[in-house]
């Protein structure tokens, strides 16, 4: 891969039609076929005109993106494009796949898929990237040990910010508690983290599948099962050949970031505990905005990381020679029309 970020559109099937017509699709948005010879997928969605206004044309707004999957792309097509990235890990980069979007737009089903841990060589049909990745890291070490003879040490961590503290969800039994973050000049540094040597894909998937039962989430009137935190898992790949000249010091990390939401339309206004949390999701999915802004306007010596946890966690990734992949995430219903223009503008700037 060349260059440093890539962003993807990622458009989940529409919802079925409710009973109070919650799942139509008129929202005008659609994927419309690139031209031969671009390098840059198109996604349009049509403006809404209100009802009893002065007569006008609605306006079309057009974005571009490296890539745009529809609602017809499965997990396979998905994990199709993110291949690559997944393969510069393992030639020893540093790989962020960060999937942003709304909440109930498809984000942890993208990342995580809707199936329980690997039970076979193969991941299923609904398996997320979480899984399929592993699959392909794994397969790609056991060839260059067998062709090559090299050797690897592979190992995961797990970690979710909650109310912009950072809990690991691979420690010791018991409640989580929070975990002081250090910049070490070397690295973002989380206190006592808990890193879990893993021999196969299985092996891993069921770790993180334990790990993921640890993770936040509460029902609101937007999803019944909302991700109120932001997961990062990390897989460490230290390899070296046979003769020794060549050593290989990759990671994979997997953003599953909680989803933006206006407080009124989840039903987080008239709960407390839901409040609280959705104010500090949107307020670090701000600081990320701030921070790729700062980042595209080339004032790197200005760069807001330490805004939140996230972006302070995040820095490694969105610098230096890292690779980035970011997955906005549509949903293409009517009721959700403001969301899915703010997501992409969000992603056009990114």
């Amino acid at each position: 891969l060349q260059g440093n970020i890539r962003v993807f559109v990622r458009v989940r099937p529409a919802l079925a039609v409710g009973a109070n017509g919650s799942g139509t699709t008129a929202g005008g948005l659609t994927c419309p076929a690139a031209p031969a010879g671009s390098s840059a997928d198109a996604v349009e969605v049509a403006e809404l005109v209100a009802p009893g206004g002065p007569p006008r044309k609605a306006r079309t707004f057009k974005f571009a993106y490296d890539r745009v999957l529809d609602g017809a792309a499965d997990q396979v097509a998905v994990f199709r494009e993110v291949r690559p990235f997944v393969q510069s890990a393992l030639d020893g980069y540093k790989v962020c796949v960060f999937a942003y979007g709304q909440t109930g737009s498809g984000k942890t089903h993208t990342m995580l898929g809707g199936g329980g841990p690997a039970t076979s060589a193969a991941p299923g049909a609904d398996a997320g990237l979480l899984q399929r990745s592993l699959h392909l890291v794994f397969d790609g070490v056991e060839q260059l040990k067998a062709a090559q003879g090299w050797t690897f040490e592979l190992s995961v961590e797990m970690l979710e910010i909650y109310l912009d503290k950072v809990y690991d969800l691979l420690g010791d039994g018991g409640e989580p508690q929070p975990r002081a973050v250090r910049d070490t000049g070397e690295a973002i540094a989380v206190d006592g983290l808990k890193r879990v040597a893993v021999s196969c894909a299985e092996e891993a998937d069921l770790v993180l599948a334990a790990a993921r039962k640890r993770r936040h989430t509460s029902a609101t009137k937007s999803n019944d099962h909302s991700s109120r935190s932001h997961c990062l898992f990390a897989l460490h790949v230290h390899g070296a050949s046979g003769d020794g000249r060549e050593v290989r010091r990759g990671c994979l990390n997997l953003v599953d970031l909680a989803g933006s939401e206006r407080l009124a339309a989840s039903g987080s206004n008239d709960d407390p505990k839901l409040l609280k949390e959705a104010q500090f999701i949107n307020s670090s999915l701000a600081a990320l905005g701030n921070t790729i802004s700062a980042l595209t306007s080339g004032d790197r010596a200005h760069v807001p990381f330490r805004d939140s946890k996230l972006t302070f966690l995040l820095q490694p990734c969105l610098g230096g020679d890292a690779k980035t992949l970011a997955i906005f995430n549509l949903a293409p219903e009517l009721q959700h029309h403001k969301e899915t223009l703010c997501t992409l503008r969000f992603g056009q700037k990114v």
